[in-house]
């Protein structure tokens, strides 16, 4: 019986032992685990927070489009771990499609310039404006619910003084098909219209006319000397995106796109920021103006 109770408790121990061992790896197994999900998240906060470094240098120092993409090291004494950024600046758009970057509620408004701006952000109205002989302008993409406001800033008579006019394209008006103003017939068409980058699904389309007059009465000289475009989203109660759509070119550059990539051991983590020319005031879009001043 001896023998056998000997045996018993050999096992028993033996049991224990295995049990103890298993605790002890999956302990030291899940202690290397976390030791390692720390480090992976702290080189991600260096890799965005080097990142952020680079769109503030970005901005601060202008750095133009036709600058070469500029790589920094980033100072870690803690770590002793190389930390760096890349930022590059270019065109905004480069395709012929723009999506507004900014989301818009009603009363907002987004401009799309066609007058060109120089290297340093400054517009140039001496320069030739934007020349195709139409734009399609979208809008309604997350509510069937909202109208859109299109101001067209130009040169009275091809010369001056700038001059604004406006229309209102309302699909609800006249069931999404077309409206009338100042006796001419809008077509205000209903569908899904998509624009690039991402995809992005409309629910209205307006084409303007650049190459004739249009419902505003424009001559051709004052088409062909449009400073912008305002487009203004009424009714909504969603945030709402506007876009515009050419054919033959790539669009009017409408500012920068600012790209970060920041690098700290394995991690790469890139932030992108659009740095639009500088717009109107918000309340030039409330207000009526004449040749004597500001009229209520």
């Amino acid at each position: 019986m001896r023998k056998n109770e000997n045996g018993q408790a050999l096992l028993l121990v033996l049991l224990a032992m295995a049990v103890i061992l298993t605790v002890a790896m999956s302990v030291v197994s899940q202690s290397i685990s976390d030791v390692a999900v720390t480090t992976q998240e702290e080189e991600s906060l260096r890799a965005f927070s080097a990142a952020e470094a680079g769109i503030e240098e970005s901005l601060i120092n202008n750095i133009s489009i036709e600058s070469d993409a500029i790589t920094k090291k980033v100072s870690d004494d803690y770590t002793a771990k190389e930390v760096t950024y890349t930022i590059d600046a270019s065109t905004f758009p480069d395709t012929s499609d723009y999506v507004y970057p900014s989301e818009l509620m009603s009363g907002d408004s987004a401009t799309i310039w066609f007058k060109p701006h120089d290297a340093n952000g400054y517009l140039n109205t001496d320069a030739t404006g934007y020349s195709h002989p139409s734009i399609r302008l979208m809008w309604g993409a997350n509510t069937e619910d909202t109208a859109l406001e299109v101001s067209v800033w130009y040169l009275a008579g091809g010369s001056g003084p700038l001059t604004v006019k406006r229309i209102i394209l309302d699909p609800g008006r006249d069931s999404g098909s077309s409206e009338v103003v100042n006796g001419t017939k809008i077509s205000v068409p209903t569908g899904n219209y998509t624009l690039n980058p991402g995809s992005k699904t409309y629910n209205f389309k307006h084409n303007y006319n650049l190459q004739f007059a249009t419902a505003m009465g424009l001559t051709s000289a004052e088409n062909q000397n449009i400073y912008l475009l305002k487009l203004r989203t009424l009714l909504n109660d969603l945030p709402e995106t506007v876009g515009a759509q050419i054919d033959g070119s790539n669009f009017p550059s409408q500012g920068k796109k600012l790209e970060s990539t920041g690098s700290s051991g394995n991690s790469l983590r890139k932030i992108e920021v659009f740095e639009l020319y500088p717009d109107l005031p918000g309340f030039f879009d409330s207000a009526i103006t004449s040749a004597g001043g500001i009229t209520k």
